[in-house]
Order: structure tokens, then sequence, then C-alpha cells
């Protein structure tokens, strides 16, 4: 008995002893921050390890190991794990990942190509993958484009997440309404009306005419797709949004044809009554709309100008893999004025089309060909009026030119491709009719990317073809 008395005296004085070493020094406090004794080394300042405030404590512990967090300062033991090392934190500290967290809650940087962001736990973590590289001021951004005729859109966020159309609209872009991205006034055009979004969608098989005066821009922060169609060309004389801002080839007469609408191309020129393109009336080749400062579409004549539409994606990619339609208007059929005949109208001339993006893909369709002119009249007996058919949506079809009536003179197809229109025909009985009007031009298709970056563009079918990509700075 008195062994086991003895032996078990000393386990616990062994086990005191033990506890002793791990506890704090009950001769010291460290209110002046300092241990005097190296067998406790450690002020316990908040009692955040020993449960002590203000104690000296002894330390056994895991080199480099983490130990606590006192308040923002992270305790790690040292490299010979006899002592712990106080480090203050500058985004606060975290038992969860092991002291000094990485970054404060919404902080922001760069890094692998991405936006990285920071959360409530106090680490990174990649938000937005960026197509053309982060930037890192104002404050890290995906890289973005500065398109052509709107170079600050992109600097600042869609107001609303999405458009998405699945089904026939319209949309007038003369209704403020309709520009949720504000109005941009152009100089000596017709404004801007922005419709800006994070992502926009024209599904298949839906089909969004666009009317009204101003010019339209479709602007995505993110991927634009058009699987649908979008129609922003004219309607008989009634021009497409943005277009018509100019009139182009001489006007109709009780002797001739008016002349077609000149755009790439120059127009047809309207019959005069005993010659095809006789009044040579037609309009002329108008320059590269790639150097104007203002998005406009194309030229009136009789028939309506197609309109004007940029689409635009700012930090991600164009795609068209349904139809983009901007033709110009069927030139008016002459009416029979009194007994007077006169000559068919002039057809106007396709519109102007741009897409800008970090990258543009098409391989749908893209159209915008010129109107056909319409007919001329005969004094007796009365004919109605033969209007020129609108620029259709075909590359090897062109806007039929309003058929004769006895003996008045045909109107001239529309531009397709890179061909130009025909001429008004001279009436087959010229003592009482009168020719028709030339067909209108073509219009332009351009792309924007930034340098280096060449655009898919396999489309279908295309009328006319693209012109040269030209460069858009990213920022």
């Amino acid at each position: 008995m008195s062994n086991a008395i003895g032996r078990g005296r000393g386990l616990l004085v062994a086990v005191l002893a033990l506890t002793a070493c791990t506890k704090a020094n009950p001769a010291a406090t460290c209110r002046d921050g300092t241990c005097p004794d190296e067998a406790f080394p450690f002020c316990d300042t908040h009692g955040v390890i020993s449960g002590d405030s203000a104690s000296c404590i002894a330390v056994s512990c895991t080199p480099t190991s983490f130990a606590a967090c006192d308040g923002d300062s992270s305790i790690v033991c040292n490299a010979a794990g006899d002592n712990y090392d106080v480090s203050a934190c500058a985004h606060g500290c975290s038992a969860a990942n092991g002291g000094c967290n990485e970054c404060s809650a919404g902080d922001a940087r760069c890094a692998n190509g991405a936006v990285e962001t920071c959360g409530t736990d106090g680490n990174f973590a990649a938000t937005e993958t960026c197509l053309a590289g982060c930037a890192t001021t104002p404050a890290p951004h995906c890289s973005h484009i500065s398109p052509r005729f709107l170079p600050d859109i992109c600097d600042v966020p869609a107001p609303d997440a999405s458009f998405n159309v699945n089904q026939r609209g319209q949309i007038d872009s003369s209704l403020d309404a309709s520009c949720n991205g504000g109005v941009v006034a152009q100089s000596g055009a017709p404004s801007l009306c922005v419709m800006h979004y994070g992502t926009i969608s024209i599904g298949a098989p839906a089909r969004l005419a666009i009317i009204g005066d101003r010019s339209i821009a479709f602007v995505a922060d993110d991927d634009l797709v058009v699987s649908g169609t979008v129609d922003v060309g004219a309607k008989q004389n009634t021009s497409g949004p943005g277009g018509g801002v100019t009139a182009s080839g001489g006007s109709f007469s009780d002797h001739g044809g008016g002349g077609g609408a000149g755009f790439a191309t120059a127009g047809g020129a309207g019959a005069s009554q005993t010659f095809d393109g006789g009044a040579l009336n037609a309009g002329t080749v108008v320059a590269n709309p790639i150097s104007s400062s203002a998005l406009v579409g194309g030229p009136h004549a009789a028939g309506g100008g197609g309109g004007a539409a940029a689409f635009i994606s700012c930090r991600g990619r164009v795609r068209v893999e349904g139809t983009v339609t901007s033709s110009g208007g069927g030139g008016l059929g002459a009416p029979r004025l009194f007994g007077v005949a006169l000559g068919g109208g002039g057809g106007g001339a396709g519109g102007y089309v741009v897409f800008q993006a970090l990258d543009v893909v098409v391989t749908g369709e893209v159209y915008a060909n010129g109107g056909g002119g319409g007919a001329g009249a005969n004094a007796s007996p009365a004919t109605g009026e033969q209007n020129g058919a609108d620029g259709g949506q075909s590359e090897t079809a062109p806007a039929a030119g309003g058929p004769p009536q006895t003996g008045a003179g045909a109107g001239g197809p529309g531009g397709i491709r890179s061909a130009a229109p025909q001429s008004g025909k001279h009436p087959s009985n010229s003592t009482s009719a009168v020719g028709g009007g030339g067909g209108g031009s073509v219009g332009f298709f351009q792309t924007y990317t930034p340098a280096g970056v060449t655009p898919t563009l396999t489309p279908s079918h295309a009328s006319p073809g693209f012109q040269p990509n030209a460069t858009i700075p990213t920022r």
C-alpha cells in the first residue's frame, strides 16, 4: 500500500510540474509588456492563448505554426519553437485563414488575366475572366474597347442586365423610352439612340424591326448575339433609323425619271423619254463613312435611305448567326397628275452597319442592297403608281424596278453586292409616257476590333461584302 501511495504522489507531482510549464508564471505579469523570466518568455497581452490577460507564459510549439489571432495581429510560433512572434495584419487576422487575411472585403486586383475580388473571408477569388486582359486603372477591370462613334460608352456599366428578344417586335428609336443608354447627339446628323445592356440576344426566329429618326446603337457589356433578324432598312419612301439624311440623285419630272441615290457606288440614272438613263441625274458616290465622325445611314431619293446601326460588345464578342439588313427603299412610281405623265422616282441607297467588339464573328447573312427605281406613268389612259421594290435579302436578285404600264418606262433594279444599280428604262410610247427612275446603290458594312485581332467574317450571304477591318483602342 505504501508503495502505491508513493507512486501516486510522484505522478501527481510530475503532472503539476508539467502544467506549470505551460501556464502563466504565477509570479510574473507583463503589464509593462516584458517577461523577465526566460522560462515564461511570452507576454499574452489579451489572454488569447493562456486565457489570462497580461500574463507571461511558457512556450513549446511547432515552429512557424499559427497560434491565434489577437485582434488584427497574428501570433505565430517562432523558428525555434520556444516563443511566439506577433505581426500586425494590414487586412485583419482570421483563424480560418491561419493568420493574416490576404485582403479586405471589396478589394480588387488584376491577376492571371482576371479581375479578382476579395470576399468576406479575406481571400481573393476570380470574379471575371478577361478576354483582352485586365487593366489596373482607374480601378481593376477587364479591358474594354473604346468604340467608334461612342468612345466612352463602355466606361460605365449598363443600366439593365439583359435584352432578349425571341419573337417579332418593333422599336422606335425616336422615343426616349427606347434608349435606356441615353440619347447621344451627333454633329450635323441624327442623334444616336443607345440601347445598353449587360448582354443582348436577338434569338431565332425573332424579327426585330427598328424604325424612327435616330440611328440605333446596340451596346452590350458582354456578348451580343444576333440569331434572328434585325431590320434597320427603309420601307419605300420612309428611311430607316438614321437614314435619308441627305438627298441624292435628280428628281423626276414630266420629261424623265429620277436618279437613284448613290452611296458605295453611283446610283442609276433616270430615263429620258428616248434613252435608258438619258436623264443623266444619277446620285454620286459618297466617301466611305469610315472617315465620318457620325453614324449615318444611306442617302434617299424618291425611295428612303437604309438605316444606320452599330452592334457593340464592350468586353466580349459580337456574333451574327442570323440576319442583319439595312436595305434602301424602292422609288415611288409616278402618278398621273391632272393628265400629265411623270417619270418614276429613284431608289434609295442601302444603309451603314458597323460591328465593334474585342472579337467579331459573322457566319449569318448581311444585306444593305439598293432599292429599285419606280416606273414612269402614261398620260392616257391613267395608270396606277408602280413602285420599285425595297432592297431585299438576296445577293443574287436585285430589287426590281417598278414594272412598266401602257408604254411607260420601267424602273431600274437596285444595286447588289459590288454591282452598281441600273438606269431607268425609257418608255415605248415617248409621246404620252415617261421613263422610269434609276436604282439605288448598296450601302456599307464595317467591322472594328483592337489591333492584332482579325474578325471572323464568313457570312453565308453578304451583299455588299465587308469593308476592310478597322482598329479601335482598348482601355
